[in-house]
């Protein structure tokens, strides 16, 4: 999950389908801050995302999550 004061929040997202590279199912997963506008990254300042992960087998309603 994306943390609200990330640069771009909520942040696109990109994700393979199962059915990529030839139906393998290989799980691909990143957000993307910048896809749709550029960041220059200047020397000598810090800069910081921050996210969160949620890793759960079965099914999860908005409750549990």
């Amino acid at each position: 999950m994306s943390f609200p004061e990330n640069r771009m929040h909520p942040e696109s997202m990109r994700v393979w389908p199962l059915d990529a590279n030839g139906g393998r199912g290989d799980m691909y997963f990143e957000f993307v801050p910048i896809r749709h506008e550029s960041w220059k990254l200047e020397p000598k300042q810090n800069y910081a995302l921050k996210y969160r992960m949620i890793v759960f087998d079965g099914k999860m309603d908005a409750k549990t999550a």
